[in-house]
């Protein structure tokens, strides 16, 4: 060998190796789980087995599926803690049976659905770090109405479970100025959040400010829930439209980490002009640690929106604290660490 490759040697070979353990490989084929759960998913294998054991060989009849294929797929859902295997017959797990059966309303699919649905768009992942471009700028809300409404059903069944509480902190009963509280839901999406303030709040009323697609689907919402006397809806884009004014209350969810840090500046002060003295501003989002790193979730998400939006990202507390301050919110108060903020005009 010569001395010159004794060298190149020496400098490329470590003295000692890093341990390449169990965990790490796991991680780096963890999207092999995510494939196989939101293939289950597609194929609405957990609704067919519904309360019910069946053969592979049942399954691939009722699902159009190739039986070999499909036998090793339901294998790696029992592997995952998702069905039960027995005497040759599948089953799913009680998570599974509550969470994954579509026909139930405590199905939790959407979201993870909306994930399959953008599955290519992660495929495109290093092309975007390289050339900084966004494959899926402005398809949703605009031009991926299957996506909309995907996205929008994962948003409501978490807000579901987060609205209430929500709503039972705040003091949205009391009359302001002798007349009853009125909210602002701005970029509301299906509505989730008002149609939980009202139910909470009999005297309160709500308008809903959104885009028409998204409208559709809270006009649904809003219907099944009784409430069309006491939440309107007005199509707008917050981005560029002036908003309606004399709210007492505005909420906030979800809807900064997918603008422009300017966007969000002129939208906030438009946020402020829209509530009335001693008005309140309630603020939900994905707000990072000073160092973009912590919490682990927000870190990840930002990488999502570089696949989905080409400005947005997740902002940090002190960037909403500033912007709030600018336009001049006051008693800022943290409602809940990393999500929400509260604050008055």
């Amino acid at each position: 060998m010569s001395s010159s490759t004794t060298r190149f040697w020496q400098a490329t070979v470590p003295e000692e190796r890093p341990e390449w353990s169990e965990e790490r490989v796991r991680q780096a084929s963890s999207y092999w789980q995510s494939k196989i759960l939101l293939t289950a998913l597609r194929l609405d294998l957990f609704t067919v087995l519904a309360d019910q054991a069946l053969s592979a060989a049942a399954l691939a009849t009722r699902l159009g599926a190739a039986e070999r294929g499909l036998t090793i797929l339901l294998d790696a859902l029992v592997a995952l803690g998702l069905l039960v295997k027995q005497d040759h017959h599948y089953a799913n797990t009680p998570f599974a049976s509550t969470a994954l059966d579509r026909s139930k309303p405590s199905f939790c699919g959407y979201m993870p659905l909306f994930d399959a649905h953008c599955w290519e768009l992660w495929g495109r992942l290093e092309d975007t770090i390289r050339s900084g471009s966004c494959p899926g700028q402005d398809t949703l809300f605009q031009a991926d109405p299957v996506g909309t409404e995907l996205l929008l059903r994962g948003l409501h069944a978490d807000a579901l479970r987060l609205a209430p509480a929500l709503a039972a902190r705040l003091d949205l009963g009391r009359r302001r100025r002798g007349r009853q509280c009125r909210l602002l839901d701005l970029g509301g999406g299906a509505g989730t959040y008002a149609i939980a303030f009202c139910q909470a709040h009999p005297g309160l009323t709500a308008v809903l400010f959104d885009l028409p697609g998204p409208l559709a689907l809270a006009q649904t919402m809003v219907s099944a829930a009784g409430l069309t006397d006491r939440i309107s809806l007005i199509a707008g884009d917050f981005r560029t439209d002036a908003l309606p004014r004399g709210f007492d209350l505005a909420l906030l969810s979800n809807v900064l980490h997918g603008q422009s840090t300017e966007t969000n500046q002129r939208l906030l002060a438009e946020v402020y002009n829209a509530l009335e003295p001693e008005g309140e501003l309630i603020l939900r989002d994905v707000l990072m640690s000073e160092d973009r790193t912590s919490p682990a979730f927000g870190a990840l998400f930002a990488v999502n929106l570089l696949l989905h939006s080409a400005a947005g990202r997740c902002y940090t507390f002190g960037e909403v604290r500033g912007w709030l301050t600018e336009v001049g919110f006051r008693d800022l108060e943290v409602l809940e660490a990393n999500a929400v903020l509260r604050a008055f005009r």
